[in-house]
């Protein structure tokens, strides 16, 4: 997930440090800054996918399943699930077309497997490491405006 949305967020904050003429140590706490808040908003997207309406998320319902995206949750699905479930996902999986009801049948397998629960885990964890990574910067409007980011990419729904 590190080559989608959240390296472009890393590259975008890396862009804003040199621009802003950031401390070597500054670009160092940017780096992992926005490196782990990508991931955590990758895999908020990847959450949404599954678990929003189409109203909410701006796009339908498993749109990334129907696309068969190697998400977050796919990958964390097919490492833990039980072999039962490796199979009834698979046999979905490799369709021509994955139907509404092959759709919804994966996202209850993500459910019942614990994967939606561990996704957001995953990203409570990786938000805390992004503020962690704010002790670089000196308490400035800066930083504050940076947490507001962090704090918009937990709550987001769409």
């Amino acid at each position: 997930i590190e080559r989608k949305t959240a390296k472009l967020i890393e590259v975008s904050c890396l862009i804003g440090g040199i621009i802003g003429d950031a401390t070597v140590p500054e670009m160092e706490g940017l780096q992992k800054f926005s490196f782990y808040l990508g991931k955590a908003f990758q895999i908020q997207d990847d959450l949404l996918d599954i678990m929003s309406c189409e109203e909410v998320a701006g796009k339908p319902m498993g749109s990334d399943i129907a696309a068969k995206k190697k998400t977050y949750p796919t990958i964390h699905f097919l490492e833990h699930c039980s072999p039962q479930q490796k199979k009834e996902f698979l046999k979905i999986w490799r369709k021509n077309k994955i139907s509404d009801s092959d759709i919804q049948r994966i996202k209850e397998l993500f459910i019942t497997s614990q994967t939606i629960t561990t996704a957001q885990k995953e990203v409570d964890r990786l938000i805390r490491q992004s503020m962690n990574n704010l002790e670089y910067f000196q308490d400035t409007e800066m930083k504050h405006q940076l947490k507001k980011v962090v704090m918009k990419i937990k709550e987001r729904n769409s």
